[in-house]
């Protein structure tokens, strides 16, 4: 399993054509929980607000502090695959990972431990190997701490994930997997059915046949939570769409969608591809969007990531319009 902090390097995921890929979403909080634990005790700043991770860190217990700070080792992203005891390949409550961890017996964490560090195992993970019981008791006790503190958060972002569900089930049936793995977040790449995944310590891998599951959590904009070796399926946990505004105390509520493509790339980036037919400016856009000349730009930026548009100069102006993929996206979904 992988929990990386945003560096400079990428693990490479190959996904080929992505409408042969089956792909589905679940909510999985647990994982949501490893990406807040890890940041709050390591010191990293991945976006979560100052105030929830002030919440989480005083309601870890102490030992619960001591075994989570082998999660937040610098420089490094691979964790022993029991701290996720549930696989995510369907909805699993928070509860019921701590508690498979906490019964987790001692040969599978010094065998977890095994596979990932060999003989070379760091001094953080030292405590796990010489306790094992008692280290998955304080750290199954950490993670339940993190989740009793953010409950008012889920209840809050449901309408939030009711509508990421419909999102990518529409855009897995409709053609629009492209489009979704392209707007993740600005620090995810994807181009010609390749996904890039910022990591600590870099990898390459395929789909090899296997389902792809989307896991949106509750954490902060920076964050990735992944596990790219496992036989039957591969998961990505990424932020929830929309979550910043609800971090910030602001609107929980999503507003409801025209259709399909504002549902999978959002209200705005869908008024901009149904406008870009024909090639447009950028003073154009911002008046179409009304919105500042940053924001348009920031926008345009999501597009063009995901392949959608394309932006060329002609003289001194520079011209916007939509490329053959966007063009089939709004076909699809419009």
């Amino acid at each position: 399993m992988r929990e990386t902090p945003p560096p400079a390097s990428y693990t490479r995921l190959e996904l080929g054509d992505t409408s042969t890929i089956p792909v589905g979403v679940t909510v999985s909080p647990h994982i949501s929980l490893v990406s807040m634990l890890v940041e709050v005790v390591g010191g990293y700043d991945r976006g979560l607000p100052a105030a929830w991770r002030r919440q989480v860190g005083s309601a870890i217990p102490e030992q619960g502090y001591r075994a989570a700070s082998a999660l937040a080792r610098r420089g490094t992203s691979v964790q022993p695959d029991f701290i996720v005891p549930i696989s995510p390949g369907a909805d699993s409550s928070a509860a019921a990972q701590a508690e498979m961890l906490r019964e987790l017996p001692e040969a599978d964490v010094l065998k977890g431990l095994e596979e990932v560090f060999g003989d070379r195992l760091p001094a953080q993970w030292r405590q796990a190997a010489d306790h094992p019981r008692r280290w998955v008791a304080s750290i199954a006790d950490a993670f339940t701490a993190t989740r009793l503190a953010t409950e008012n958060l889920w209840t809050k972002a449901r309408p939030l994930l009711d509508r990421e569900i419909e999102r990518i089930g529409v855009a897995s049936v409709r053609g629009g997997t492209d489009a979704v793995l392209g707007l993740l977040r600005p620090h995810f790449r994807f181009s010609n059915g390749c996904l890039l995944l910022p990591d600590a310590e870099p990898a390459r891998y395929t789909t090899r046949g296997r389902k792809l599951i989307l896991v949106p959590m509750l954490a902060g904009s920076r964050s990735v939570v992944s596990n790219l070796d496992e036989e039957d399926a591969i998961w990505i946990g990424y932020p929830l769409p929309g979550l910043d505004g609800l971090l910030e105390g602001g609107k929980t509520e999503p507003a409801p969608g025209v259709d399909g493509l504002d549902l999978v790339v959002g209200a705005h980036r869908a008024k901009l591809l149904r406008h870009l037919g024909k090639p447009a400016r950028m003073g154009e856009i911002a008046n179409l969007l009304s919105c500042a000349a940053s924001t348009a730009t920031y926008h345009c930026e999501q597009l063009v990531s995901a392949g959608l548009i394309q932006r060329h100069r002609e003289g001194q102006v520079v011209l916007v319009v939509r490329t053959p993929r966007g063009d089939a996206l709004v076909d699809l979904l419009s």
